[in-house]
């Protein structure tokens, strides 16, 4: 362009400098989004890039972060933690004999060695799922799951009706206790429960909570779901999830937090072991019961620590909520109800079959119980608040001590039936 042309469209070099810097950046962000993890520092953003990716036997694409790069590392007492966590291992393949009582069909229980195989993360990093063999994660999906559930809170806290064009519910049978915890723990069978619709969800889950009767000011939750929208597969998998103000503020596994600019909700690594997202193994009707214990409680400096099957993975830092303790645990599982053909889901919840079936082909959460505020560990009470949406379509039972599977539950159910459950 020459300079009469400069001079006729009034316009200098500095002006011309501005918009193409800007354009320069805007494409580099494009190019080096799907390759970053999002850190909050300070009052700012910023992107982590990966010391290495790798693509596991069934697909998934994981980046490998540093551990020591995460949000508050310059905290000693997180360096300590980490020093202490980053080594520890799982035991390997746990297998026994289910020699119960309770009424069981023949089976073994069996927990995992929850890692990626052969090919790992570095020593003093850890993976986070980037993407499955269908694609790139859809994380707008989880902005629906909090939405519906910040819906769900509402409506447990209001006799008044909310206006909701939205025919799209949360179903759930759930077993919850209410006192002043330190944490909670349950072992639960993992299932591939069969959806309706990818646009569902069905999962098995722990909550640890601190709720009033109009405020929910923590929710620590863990567990396993099965959800086509977000992972673009109807594998199951693990996660975490946690919110401090009635799901309008929350993080989903350790990438993923709500829009909201005051949201500096975190949950730190101490261990590379049991990525979140990860695909697990699942059990079979009248053959091995596959398991993951989940150990959801308060560490001598009051964050709340993530264990499971025995080792250490993280914890959500007390900073994260204006609560100091629970008051609130719930075990149970859950599903979206779309119905999108007009009538109740024939989505699944646990495996499919209601709660009255034996052991070996129920879903179910085994060696439920509880820690004080001084920490110390027990059972939960023989005395249980049950509850199930619609008992006709999912339905729960309470099951007190037993010598193989301690206080459990039992719980499921098909969803759909023209009759029972329309």
């Amino acid at each position: 362009m020459s300079s009469r042309t400069l001079k006729g469209l009034n316009m200098s070099t500095k002006t011309l400098c501005l918009p193409l810097l800007l354009i320069i950046l805007f494409n580099h962000t494009l190019l080096s989004k799907g390759s970053s993890h999002m850190l909050e520092g300070g009052k700012h953003n910023r992107k982590e890039i990966p010391i290495k990716t790798i693509t596991v036997h069934d697909g998934d694409i994981y980046d490998c972060m540093k551990l020591h790069n995460q949000y508050r590392m310059k905290d000693p007492l997180i360096k300590r933690k980490i020093q202490l966590r980053e080594n520890s291992s799982l035991q390997g393949t746990i297998t026994t004999t289910n020699s119960s009582d309770h009424e069981s069909a023949s089976s073994k229980k069996l927990r995992k060695t929850r890692s990626l195989g052969n090919e790992s993360c570095p020593p003093g990093s850890f993976p986070v799922l980037k993407a499955t063999k269908a694609g790139p994660l859809n994380f707008s999906a989880i902005e629906d799951f909090s939405s519906l559930r910040a819906r769900s809170f509402l409506r447990s806290k209001t006799t008044k009706p909310l206006v909701d064009n939205d025919a799209s519910v949360r179903e759930y049978a759930q077993a919850s206790v209410k006192g002043r915890y330190g944490g909670a723990e349950g072992t639960l069978s993992v299932w591939r429960p069969t959806l309706e619709h990818n646009s569902e969800m069905s999962l098995s889950q722990i909550w640890v909570l601190s709720e009033t009767s109009n405020d929910l000011s923590m929710s620590l939750e863990a567990g396993w779901m099965v959800n086509p929208s977000l992972y673009g597969d109807t594998r199951t998998r693990f996660f975490i999830f946690t919110t401090n103000d009635e799901y309008n503020t929350w993080l989903y596994n350790d990438n993923r937090r709500s829009q909201p600019p005051n949201n500096r909700l975190q949950f730190t690594r101490v261990n590379n072991d049991m990525p979140f997202g990860m695909r697990l193994d699942c059990s079979t009707i009248d053959g091995d019961n596959t398991e993951i214990e989940i150990v959801i409680k308060q560490d001598e400096d009051q964050d709340w620590g993530l264990w499971v099957d025995e080792t250490m993975i993280g914890y959500w830092p007390k900073s994260n909520y204006r609560a100091r303790r629970a008051n609130k645990v719930i075990w149970g599982g859950e599903v979206v109800n779309r119905r999108t053909r007009g009538r109740h889901t024939s989505t699944q919840m646990g495996n499919g079959h209601f709660s009255s079936e034996p052991i070996g082909r129920v879903a179910y959460i085994s060696n439920m119980a509880l820690y004080d505020l001084h920490l110390n560990r027990y059972d939960a009470p023989q005395a249980i608040n049950v509850d199930a949406d619609d008992p006709d379509c999912y339905d729960l039972r309470y099951w007190q001590s037993d010598e193989e599977y301690g206080q459990h539950i039992t719980f499921g159910g098909p969803g759909y039936d023209r009759v029972q459950c329309p």
